[in-house]
């Protein structure tokens, strides 16, 4: 059964409940480890609220997505993997770069506009155009490590088994199924929204980041995802952001307004002194705003405001720490 058809079957079922923790965001889930579940949904969350993850991953999918895709066929299986060395070690003088174009003739052959591939590349489904494709390859990868593309295969006709469309998958609600021997891999790929759709090994094409985590669940098959690192960052920004909205939506107390002379605070004329006081002096307009008042008074103030805690200078330092876990320039 396919994955449309699955689905169907299962969009009318109850949700299934969150997973408790097992260990290092593995979770267990009808026998089978379930990879990341909290930490992917959490940087999901984190790149869709902390606007300076969106502009940095927005900078980055959004510049790579312009890259064209060439398709080739490979001709040559030693001049490819000579070719692989040379663009692993991004030689870009002139004696470099023409043998390296002159490695890559004899590796493969460019595939014309009409190939199945090249029609596939440009038209990956019918929801999204080429462009909006690899933004989201790009943007799960970098949010989360992964990205994972659902090809179903033809069944019949002169192209049975090769892929007739790529979607892409919720990275959050995707997961793969590891052996439990060693060396470890993968047999199939599992989505679990409304139940658990069970979906071919063949029909996942899997990007990832490399993962230095090995353990004996075989996290290391799972990429490691840039805000994993930045988690304590992330944290971070988020206070500063939260301290930022507070100060301007009602600035805190400001300071004490003491007024001499007045025996009777419980008064009807010290209760409408404070209510004037209040109403002149609440909302966001007059966040951190001093009345002056007809009588003798004595300030005394009290809170810093965010340039004075340095707030924004905080967020300056933790805005290049994130530019540096993405390996981009603040300055962009």
């Amino acid at each position: 059964m396919g994955l449309k058809e699955a689905w169907k079957a299962l969009v009318n079922k109850p949700q299934i409940p969150p997973l408790p923790n097992l260990y290092n965001g593995v979770v267990i889930k009808q026998g089978f480890p379930v990879y990341d579940y909290y930490n992917q949904e959490l940087n999901v969350l984190r790149y869709a609220t902390l606007d300076d993850i969106y502009s940095i991953v927005r900078l980055i999918m959004k510049t790579a997505a312009m890259i064209p895709l060439e398709p080739y066929r490979i001709t040559n299986k030693n001049a490819k993997a000579e070719y692989d060395y040379l663009v692993k070690s991004a030689d870009y003088s002139t004696k470099g770069m023409i043998k390296l174009r002159k490695v890559k003739s004899a590796a493969m052959d460019e595939l014309p506009e009409n190939d199945p591939l090249s029609l596939l590349l440009d038209n990956p489904n019918p929801l999204y155009s080429k462009t909006e494709f690899l933004e989201g390859c790009y943007n799960y990868r970098l949010i989360t490590g992964n990205t994972y593309i659902y090809t179903p295969k033809l069944e019949f006709g002169p192209n049975a088994g090769k892929p007739m469309e790529m979607w892409l998958m919720p990275t959050q609600f995707t997961n793969p199924v590891i052996t439990q021997t060693f060396p470890k891999s993968i047999t199939k790929y599992q989505l679990r929204l409304f139940g658990i759709i069970d979906i071919p090994l063949e029909e996942i094409l899997h990007l990832r980041y490399f993962n230095p985590q090995f353990n004996v669940l075989g996290n290391e098959l799972i990429g490691l995802s840039p805000l994993q690192a930045l988690s304590r960052v992330a944290q971070r920004s988020q206070s500063e952001n939260d301290y930022q909205v507070a100060g301007f939506q009602n600035g805190g107390a400001s300071g004490i307004l003491s007024v001499e002379g007045v025996e009777d605070t419980n008064g009807a004329t010290f209760g409408k002194m404070k209510k004037d006081f209040y109403q002149e002096g609440s909302g966001t307009i007059n966040a951190r705003k001093v009345l002056f008042m007809g009588q003798p008074a004595t300030f005394t103030q009290m809170g810093l405001s965010p340039v004075d805690m340095e707030v924004i200078e905080s967020q300056k330092i933790t805005f290049k720490r994130i530019c540096n876990a993405y390996g981009v320039s603040d300055i962009l």
